[in-house]
């Protein structure tokens, strides 16, 4: 079964057919936001599923690879998008042995708080520095270059001032209502 076939089946179980449209439902989110499917996959599986799940069932219910697997509950961790299940599940076929569960962080506020705190902050820090440098840079081209290059520029330093000035108002509304 590959991957599309897994998330499209619609069969007669009810639990199958509703975790087949959530996933879908990621994956072509996800593709609008340049999100590999598999990460979405990942994703809308364990969103799906009404308890926490194993490495070995994402796997299953994907039917992706070990490796996909791995790499994309890596980077839903690094986001905040996953987390480990506080208990496993009574029975859980592992016979005593510590296998840990995964399941879904589903507050979008939390979601978007660590998004904005985690990456976006981040690259606004290291954009500005860039965008000082792209700007110094200017004095060492042509003067007809530099000219028709300045205007773009200071579109740069637009953005990256609005966006500075809107990050704190996006995180003061994201904690507005707690």
């Amino acid at each position: 079964m590959t991957p599309d076939t897994a998330i499209l089946a619609d069969g007669p179980d009810p639990a199958e057919s509703f975790a087949a449209e959530v996933t879908t439902l990621f994956v072509e989110a996800a593709d609008l936001l340049g999100v590999p499917k598999s990460v979405a996959m990942i994703y809308g599986v364990l969103f799906a599923s009404p308890g926490p799940l194993t490495f070995a069932d994402i796997e299953t219910r994907t039917q992706i690879s070990k490796g996909s697997v791995s790499q994309g509950l890596r980077f839903l961790r690094e986001i905040g998008a996953v987390r480990p299940a506080a208990e496993a599940p009574a029975d859980d076929g592992h016979r005593g042995r510590a296998v840990e569960h995964y399941e879904p962080v589903v507050e979008l506020r939390a979601l978007l708080r660590r998004l904005l705190t985690d990456k976006i902050q981040p690259q606004l820090e290291t954009g500005e520095a860039r965008v000082g440098e792209i700007a110094r840079r200017l004095d060492t081209l042509d003067p007809a270059a530099r000219e028709a290059l300045t205007g773009r520029v200071r579109h740069l330093q637009v953005w990256q001032k609005r966006s500075r000035d809107f990050l704190p108002l996006f995180k003061a509304f994201l904690s507005f209502g707690k």
